[in-house]
């Protein structure tokens, strides 16, 4: 079984990867991406047993395949998506292991499916940059005013002299 280690790093696998009946993700102060959506699965259940300290795993399936979370978290947790399928038969990805003070993870897209992280940073961005420009815009106004103010003082100062 292959076994993928992130210490103080991150390690990931994505595309097309073959899934051992079972595989071993070792995380300590470190991270795991796995994509399983193009991903060929050896058979029709595989076991990924994770042990992280201080770390995560994130993991994407695909539409149709089961995610069984039988880990142990201490202080740490496991996020799974609800079951999308009710084929008793789909293929089945069994998350086991121990998470101290770490993170599991799990988020169902198809393949070529974005996260909308790119779209949503982008929104923001461009919120930002309007904001700014507002306040541009009022800081400007503010300032012409007071100049206005100013040489209505003066044109009154000297008037009155």
């Amino acid at each position: 079984s292959p076994n993928l280690v992130a210490i103080f790093a991150g390690v990931e696998r994505k595309g097309r990867w073959l899934v051992e009946p079972t595989t071993n993700v070792s995380c300590v102060f470190g991270g795991a991406d796995l994509d399983f959506r193009q991903a060929v699965l050896s058979q029709s259940e595989v076991t990924v047993n994770v042990t992280c300290v201080f770390g995560g795993v994130n993991m994407i399936v695909p539409p149709g395949v089961r995610v069984i979370g039988s880990n142990t978290s201490v202080f740490g947790g496991t996020e799974l998506p609800e079951d999308d399928t009710a084929d008793p038969g789909a293929p089945v990805i069994r998350i086991t292991g121990m998470l101290l003070f770490g993170g599991i993870s799990v988020s169902r897209r198809a393949a070529g499916e974005k996260d909308g992280r790119r779209d949503r940073h982008r929104q923001a961005h461009e919120l930002h940059r309007r904001h700014h420009e507002e306040l541009r815009e009022l800081h400007r106004e503010h300032r012409d005013a007071r100049r206005e103010r100013l040489r209505e003082l003066r044109a009154e100062r000297h008037r009155d002299r």
